[in-house]
């Protein structure tokens, strides 16, 4: 009898080792995904600045991404947002050519990759941006009985990286968090002295400024939930009505209520789009009073177009 308990309890172990394992990996398994999707979300949010040619705002999250990389590495949609977006500020031109410069020792300049969802070339990128150092990349032409062997100087994108200087970072109880400034007038969407009435005020400082401070929570199908900083409630059309106030979390219409997509309209300015609808946040005639228009040309649209301000 003794020696039948011997042979279950070595029968058993290999799924109690089984058990323990999975118990103990799971929540690292957990935290990998949830930290893919914070990943994936903040490359979607660069890809709509960066389409929106808010070139300034892509330049620190790159960097830290980019910074993860070794010199050998390749991730073409990444180096080329930033090598663009450094290239077309005039405060660092020069590093963004250099920048293409180390990416030509990477990729092939003359063929065609994806970024958000468009086909490019940095032979192409560097015609319009980096004209003098795409000629330096080809020879000049032979001339009879002269033998010119080509410079050829590498640069390395870390040696690039480390002379970007990026944007003052935000306070650590602001990261992430951003100001909704309306075109017209420049005042940011604000919750008058953090109550549920959505408003335009000009520069709060109330609770430190949290009354006008926004994070955007991702959702599924590239629609985002608008949170605000004190207590935390979201953007929200109430009942999917013109009415717009703050809600701690609204399943109605399956949450289409709450649900914000980001229109690029140029100049780094968005149209918010309500999912439910498919209306946008407006200021009626440019006012302070917030609700939704299906396409506002008033004030050219200046009335709907929304800068994100990131918090200091």
């Amino acid at each position: 009898m003794e020696r039948r308990n011997e042979l279950h309890t070595f029968a058993n172990r290999p799924a109690a080792v089984q058990s323990h394992l999975f118990k103990s990996l799971l929540p690292a398994a957990l935290v990998l995904c949830v930290t893919a999707a914070a990943a994936q979300a903040n490359m979607e949010w660069i890809r709509q600045q960066w389409r929106g040619h808010n070139y300034r705002e892509v330049i620190a999250p790159l960097k830290d991404f980019l910074d993860s990389l070794d010199d050998n590495s390749r991730d073409f949609e990444p180096d080329y947002m930033m090598a663009t977006a450094l290239a077309n500020l005039t405060d660092h031109r020069s590093e963004g050519c250099r920048y293409f410069l180390a990416m030509v020792h990477l990729y092939n300049r003359r063929q065609r990759y994806p970024v958000a969802g468009s086909y490019v070339t940095i032979q192409s990128a560097m015609q319009e941006t980096c004209p003098r150092e795409l000629a330096s990349l080809d020879p000049p032409p032979p001339q009879p009985g002269v033998s010119v062997s080509p410079i050829i100087m590498v640069i390395k994108r870390k040696d690039v990286l480390q002379q970007v200087r990026t944007p003052a970072a935000a306070t650590a109880g602001n990261a992430g968090y951003y100001r909704l400034q309306l075109k017209h007038g420049g005042q940011y969407l604000d919750a008058k002295y953090c109550s549920n009435t959505i408003t335009l005020n000009p520069a709060s400082d109330w609770e430190n400024g949290a009354c006008q401070l926004w994070r955007l929570v991702p959702a599924a199908g590239g629609y985002y939930r608008l949170q605000l900083k004190h207590g935390g409630q979201y953007l929200d059309a109430k009942y999917c009505s013109n009415t717009i106030a703050l809600n701690p979390g609204s399943d109605w219409e399956n949450g289409a209520c709450q649900l914000w997509r980001l229109t690029p309209a140029g100049d780094g300015y968005y149209r918010l789009q309500l999912k439910h609808g498919g209306q946008y946040l407006d200021a009626s005639y440019c006012s302070s009073t917030i609700g939704l228009n299906p396409g506002s040309d008033w004030e050219n649209g200046a009335c709907q177009l929304w800068r994100l301000v990131p918090a200091r």
